[in-house]
């Protein structure tokens, strides 16, 4: 995936009524986006900045571009 600091790996996990892609990088936290089928979405951010955690979470829908 291609993310604000360049290429990223994810996993991802496919299950009967939406997907998710799973950020894992090496600073030790989890980002996550889940799309469903009719295309609503949610990611969530959790990110630690100097020893605190930093959350955000984003709802929407995916359009084709």
């Amino acid at each position: 995936m291609e993310g604000n600091l360049g290429l990223v790996d994810v996993d991802v996990h496919v299950g009967d009524s939406a997907f998710s892609f799973l950020e894992k990088p090496a600073s030790g936290i989890v980002q996550s986006t889940t799309v469903t089928g009719r295309g609503l979405a949610v990611h969530s951010r959790n990110s630690v900045i100097f020893g605190e955690i930093v959350a955000a979470q984003h709802f929407g829908r995916c359009v084709p571009s």
